[in-house]
């Protein structure tokens, strides 16, 4: 959808349906990520440092939201529609090759396979 935006540009705005259609998939695929996001970070990080990590992703999940709700609130963000979806496509591209890069497959594995060998006490 941010893909047909950028191409599309400010014409977008002449077709009301494709508008509503393309306004909906973004809105769902970015709360689709958040609940990914909770649920893969909580999975993702050793046992002693889960709460921090899984934290981590929600705070940086959250301020997302705040910085794009603060550029709009003080007028920073362009008026153009392609140039809006470019700047929510260029993050999201780039957090799905780190993700594919750095990320830890998680199906079907425990969570002591996951994480790093613990020291057996006693």
């Amino acid at each position: 959808a941010l893909a047909v935006f950028v191409l599309a540009g400010d014409n977008i705005v002449h077709n009301r349906a494709l508008l509503v259609v393309l306004l909906v998939f973004p809105v769902v695929g970015i709360n689709a990520v958040v609940a990914v996001l909770s649920v893969y970070g909580s999975e993702l990080y050793p046992t002693p440092v889960r709460a921090k990590g899984s934290g981590l992703c929600a705070g940086a999940c959250k301020a997302g939201g705040v910085l794009i709700i603060a550029l709009v609130s003080f007028g920073i963000t362009p008026p153009s529609i392609a140039v809006v979806a470019l700047i929510g496509a260029v993050p999201m591209a780039l957090a799905v090759l780190a993700l594919a890069w750095f990320g830890v497959e998680t199906r079907h594995r425990s969570l002591e396979e996951i994480g790093p060998a613990q020291p057996n006490p006693g």
